[in-house]
């Protein structure tokens, strides 16, 4: 008989700043291997458009991988590294919003935009302010900042023009010794992408930030967590993290009705904990509102949920060292 766990969580709500207590189902999930005869090189994102799943490899000279869901097969690979007219620059990241597939090229702060289903370019434009990566909204894009002041993330139109700031976390980093204060505010954002919600967690503290564009300005919706940093000074005075710690946000996902989160609570370095890898996946409502936490029964990178929302999909290594697909089926819950 399966147990059924409930995690109580405390956040502070927007609306007054008074705290709120949430009860959080936790449920186990069994994974499998899918696709295991498709030799999938070394891929580091997974996004889907219908039953064609995307698979980034920045290693290859073809970036993209195309697999049709239904038959397990390659149809086709795409996104050829250079610096010609619809090629990428590395590194970058994908996304995919309505019919199109959006590559943001994280050291240019060029966004290379391609039709889909056929994956053809269409055309490369700036993105003001170079944030490190971009995601499109309904009406909007937000980036993740390359600096901390006055926030983590940006606010910018649909063509690229920057707009404002798109939160207030964290303040400044004045009393953090450079160059820490940038590594230290790291984390991942997910998008709502018919909407124009979105949130932010960070890497290396619980900070969790739900946030709308409500009349041209960004809205703390709900915040849980801390403003905390792990962080500790070396025997020459530098600030650093604190020995193996790694919080937080490895990793988010966002569809129109939830934000989901790779959560990761413990020691880089330490026993069967990789960077980046985590076996706890929590589910939100977009004003932050947590709905179940799924405990996989292995950790996996590189999240993703199908568009129906039936499946949870992540990367791990197997023991010759080969990157595989996982599934969780979701709907065998229901």
């Amino acid at each position: 008989m399966k147990k059924l766990l409930i995690l109580t969580i405390v956040g502070l709500c927007s609306c007054g700043g008074g705290r709120k207590a949430a009860q959080i189902a936790v449920r186990d999930l069994a994974g499998e291997v899918v696709f295991g005869d498709t030799f999938l090189g070394a891929p580091t994102q997974i996004l889907f458009y219908g039953d064609m799943m995307l698979l980034r490899d920045e290693y290859d000279n073809k970036a993209l991988s195309v697999i049709d869901t239904k038959t397990g097969t390659i149809t086709g690979r795409h996104l050829s590294i250079g610096r010609g007219p619809g090629e990428m620059v590395n590194p970058f990241r994908l996304y995919t919003h309505g019919d199109r597939l959006y590559a943001h090229q994280m050291n240019t702060g060029q966004v290379s935009v391609y039709s889909l289903p056929g994956i053809t370019y269409i055309e490369t434009f700036e993105m003001e302010g170079a944030p490190g990566v971009s995601l499109r909204m309904a009406d909007y894009f937000v980036g993740m900042r390359s600096n901390t002041k006055p926030g983590r993330l940006q606010i910018n139109d649909a063509q690229g023009k920057y707009l404002f700031p798109g939160g207030d976390w964290p303040e400044g980093d004045d009393n953090m010794p450079t160059p820490f204060g940038g590594i230290a505010f790291q984390g991942d954002h997910a998008v709502q992408p018919g909407g124009n919600r979105y949130a932010f967690a960070a890497a290396y503290s619980d900070r969790v930030e739900f946030h709308e564009i409500r009349r041209g300005q960004h809205v703390l919706v709900s915040a849980t967590g801390s403003d905390n940093v792990r962080a500790e000074q070396d025997e020459t005075g530098n600030a650093m993290l604190a020995p193996n710690v790694y919080l937080g946000s490895a990793g988010m996902w966002g569809d129109d009705d939830y934000c989901w989160m790779l959560r990761i609570d413990g020691n880089r370095g330490a026993e069967g904990v990789q960077r980046n890898f985590s076996n706890t996946v929590r589910k939100y409502e977009w004003d932050g509102t947590p709905v179940v936490e799924y405990r996989l029964d292995r950790q996996i990178a590189g999240m993703a949920v199908d568009p129906a929302g039936d499946n949870i999909y992540g990367m791990v290594i197997d023991d010759e060292g080969y990157i595989r697909l996982v599934r969780f089926p979701i709907s065998q819950l229901r």
